[in-house]
């Protein structure tokens, strides 16, 4: 089996154990990419839970954000046609 990442490093919030923050080094040793996680507490409900994570990809210098919501009741929902994810396109999009 592959492995993605060569070691990882954890880093734990004491009081509600989750994992707050990781650090993620590829076969050469390098910081590769490095996570974090948001959490809030709830305090109606005596847990902590995550409000959003986040993933930095240090070397290609991306970055992608996960679970991220707020307070609007109305989602956005948004169609593309399946041309628009076509290699040339997506290029296009990305040097506007």
């Amino acid at each position: 089996t592959s492995q993605l990442h060569a070691k990882r490093s954890f880093f734990f919030d004491e009081e509600g154990w989750h994992i707050m923050m990781a650090d993620n080094y590829d076969a050469r040793g390098s910081l590769w990419r490095m996570q974090e996680s948001h959490t809030f507490t709830a305090y109606d409900q005596k847990v902590s839970n995550t409000a959003l994570d986040s993933v930095y990809d240090l070397q290609s210098r991306r970055y992608v954000i996960l679970q991220m919501s707020n307070e609007d009741t109305e989602g956005v929902e948004k169609s593309f046609p399946p041309s628009y994810f076509d290699p040339g396109n997506v290029q296009k999009q990305a040097t506007k």
